[in-house]
């Protein structure tokens, strides 16, 4: 995956870019052969969710951003502004539908 997304490309440029020494990329890597392909991809894609440079973590819309144009995909925000419930069946409850990654799979 890093050489196919030209990982170490991408990361150098952020850097640059953002003027900081040091980026850190966090992602989960989904699809064939991985966990059953719960969400039926072809091949492998990385879904990046937390993104850090010199040390300061960005939320999701500006991580999407910062990744716009780079090929590296960002996890399907499902709400803006969430607080998680206090309460565990509610919780659970939350994680279930229609999956934002495959449309015809349930997460």
């Amino acid at each position: 995956m890093a050489a196919e997304l030209n990982l170490p490309e991408v990361l150098n440029e952020l850097a640059e870019r953002h003027q900081v020494s040091q980026v850190v990329l966090q992602g989960e890597i989904i699809g064939q052969g991985v966990q059953k392909n719960k969400y039926k991809i072809q091949g492998l894609e990385l879904y990046c969710f937390s993104l850090l440079l010199d040390g300061q973590k960005h939320a999701a819309p500006e991580i999407k951003e910062l990744l716009r144009n780079t090929g590296i995909k960002t996890v399907p925000v499902t709400a803006e502004n969430f607080v998680i419930p206090s309460d565990i069946p509610e919780l659970v409850k939350l994680a279930e539908g229609q999956s934002l990654v495959n449309p015809q799979t349930r997460r």
